[in-house]
Formats: structure tokens, sequence, C-alpha cells
């Protein structure tokens, strides 16, 4: 087990390095944007990942389902999901399509195309996720990750493209669909599978429990990294609001950075295997989270003028101070994200489902309190997720071993 789980984290962390690198040339797009234009984008992209909430609901519970039952890792098994997740989406789309006007308020957007487009991902995402939930259950790691790299890399060419074309915010945006399409045709061929048995009980593999405890934590971890930007954007004004969101865009990559541990550790701690083992694993992963958010906040304690007239130019040098703390707090959330994924590997369950909710209105109270400017606003995040973290990891290393 600890060979594939150094195996799957080299890979995903390589993957990670190279959409990290994809994402970063992306975002030389606040070059041509004014930071009034950047932060509608930046807006847009935090709507993106709350609607890419129910993707990581269904690809974490797939994942789980297929690494610990062999019999769910056929193609039956994947039209069955298929046939289910349709009834979601158009309840999804129903419930967005009510949320436009709400949403352009709160973020006051000149323009619903923005919501619109970002809307429209959630008519492939849902499939993708049952592809990508197969391939990593099956811990094809490298063909999972290859999925990832394609659409950062599409998102790149495309997006910048069209930004640079003189299409601007709408252009950024059409590019990100665009590329998101073309991985999950990607995902199609890649998690096709040979196995066509038929006649299974799918449904018995599936716990209310585990479908619970799944859906509250990954609501809370997408709320979690969307929610500053949204908050900015409601509470500051627009240049503000803009140079925060170029803080919190160099800040989340921390968090990518780390998230391929993550990926890596979860269907292997879904494994039977001694509770004593599964510790050990979750132990090297946090410090492995731990160590690459140190080098990349000491990159930014070093270099934060320079990175920020690299990538986004003098017009954000305003943002430069910040963005270490920025780092630090997205640090504290991928130790949040690792110890829920690891706590629901090992069937804490009714945990989960309570401690996530209180956890995020804590975090998004404290910041909706003290928020006047970018510094009580990332202040009131890095302490809240600061507490939040700490009391996640000790909880998880605390567990005995299973029976």
């Amino acid at each position: 087990m600890r060979k594939e789980f150094i195996k799957g984290t080299i890979i995903f962390t390589a993957a990670s390095a190279l959409v990290i690198s994809a994402n970063f040339l992306f975002y030389f797009i606040g070059r041509y944007l004014s930071p009034e234009e950047f932060g509608v984008l930046a807006s847009a992209i935090s709507v993106l990942y709350i609607i890419l909430i129910p993707e990581a609901i269904i690809k974490t519970i797939v994942t789980r389902v297929v690494a610990a039952e062999k019999k769910a890792q056929s193609r039956a098994f994947a039209t069955y999901i298929y046939k289910k997740v349709s009834l979601v989406l158009i309840a999804f789309l129903l419930l967005y399509a009510v949320l436009f006007i709400p949403l352009k308020n709160f973020l006051h957007l000149e323009s619903v195309l923005p919501l619109v487009l970002v809307g429209t991902v959630a008519l492939y995402i849902f499939f993708r996720a049952i592809e990508l939930g197969i391939l990593t259950g099956r811990k094809k790691f490298a063909k999972a990750s290859s999925i990832g790299i394609i659409e950062a890399v599409g998102k790149l060419l495309l997006g910048f493209g069209l930004v640079l074309l003189g299409f601007g915010v709408i252009g950024a945006l059409v590019g990100i669909v665009i590329a998101g399409v073309i991985s999950y045709l990607l995902s199609l061929f890649l998690a096709r599978s040979y196995d066509t048995k038929n006649g299974i009980q799918f449904k018995k593999l599936f716990n209310k429990e585990l479908i619970i405890s799944v859906t509250v934590s990954i609501v809370v971890l997408n709320i979690l990294i969307a929610v500053d930007v949204l908050i900015a954007k409601n509470k500051l004004s627009q240049l503000d609001a803009g140079l925060y969101s170029a803080v919190s865009t160099f800040g989340k990559l921390a968090f990518f950075g780390t998230s391929g541990i993550v990926t890596a550790l979860f269907p292997l701690t879904s494994q039977k295997a001694k509770g004593s083992i599964k510790k050990k694993m979750f132990l090297l992963s946090s410090a492995f989270v731990a160590l690459i958010s140190a080098v990349v906040i000491l990159i930014y304690v070093f270099f934060d003028e320079q990175l920020i007239l690299l990538v986004f130019g003098d017009k954000y040098i305003g943002a430069g101070s910040f963005l270490w703390i920025g780092a630090l707090a997205f640090s504290f959330y991928s130790i949040i994200n690792l110890s829920i994924q690891y706590l629901i590997s090992r069937s804490r369950y009714k945990f989960v489902a309570a401690a996530s909710l209180p956890v995020v209105l804590i975090i998004i109270f404290s910041m909706l309190r003290y928020t006047t400017d970018i510094s009580s606003l990332i202040y009131s995040f890095v302490y809240s997720t600061g507490v939040a973290a700490l009391f996640l990891f000790i909880y998880s290393t605390t567990l005995k071993d299973e029976k």
C-alpha cells in the first residue's frame, strides 16, 4: 500500500505541477484586464468552484465504492451511475437558473452572461466525475492525471488566446468551457472497461451515511475555496476586490500544489487494511502538505512584488505584501481537505457530517463580521481556517485501529 501511495503521490504531484504551471500562465490574463475586470473573472471562477461541488461529490463517492468493491469496476456500473446522475443534473440546472439574478446582484455584475457561461459547465462535469472516479478508484493515477493536464493546457491556450483577440472576460470563460468539454471526452475514452457484466445489484454498494457525509463535506470544501473572493466582491470596492482576487489566486496555488497528495491517499486508505497503517500514511501525507506549503510561503515572502509584477503587472502592486498570508490560509485549507478526506476513507461519516457545517459557518461568519478592507479579510480567513485545520488534524490522529 505504501508503494502505491508513493507512486500515486509522485504521479499526482507531477501532474499538479504541470496544471499549476498552466494555470499560472493563464493568470497572465490579468495583464490584459483591469483590476475591476479581473475581479469579475475571479468571481465567475469562484461561482464555478461552487458549481463543481456536485462533480466532487460524485467523484468522491464513486472513487470510494470502486476502490472498496472490485465488482464496481465495470462499464455496467458507470451506466448505472449515469442514469442516477442525469436526474440530479436536471434538478441542479433548474436551481441554478433560479439563482441567476440574485447572484448577479450579490456580485455587482453588469451582465448575467458570465454566470450563464460558467453554468454550462454543469452539462458535462457531472458525467466527467463518474469517469474520473472510476479511474482513481481503480488506481489508474496516470490516466486520471492526464485529464486534468489536458484541461489546464486547453484552458490556457483557448482562454488566453480569446483574451488576446479582444474578447476579454467572456473569451476567458469560453476557453474554460471548451477545455472542459475536451477533458470530458478524454475521460470517456480513458475510463472505458472491457468488463461488461450485467445483473449486479449496484444499489447495495452505496452506504447512505457515506453519501450524506461526502455531500456535506464536499459542499463545505468547495464553498471554502470560493467564498473569500465572493465576500471580497460583495464587501470591498471594485478595485480592492480585484486586488484581493490576485492574492487569492496566488494563495490557491498552495492548495493545488498539494491536492495530488490527497487524491493519491483517498483510494488507498479506503481499502481494507490496518488502521495503524492508514494513520501512518495520513501523517506522511500531512508532512508532505506542510513541506510543499512552507516552500510556497517562503517564495511569496521573498519574491512577492516580483511575482505580482510578472503575472499581473504594476496595476496590482498593492497586493504583493499579502501573498504569503493568502498562501498560509490556503495551506490551512489543504490540511482541512486532507483531514476530511481521510476521515471519510476511515468511515467516520457521522463525525464528518456533523463537524463540516460548523467549520464553514465559523469561517464565513468571521470574514463577513470583520471585513472592512483587504487586510481584515485575509487575516480573518487565516485565523478561522487555522483553528479549523488544527481541530480536524488532531481528531484525525486520535482515531483507533479499525476492528
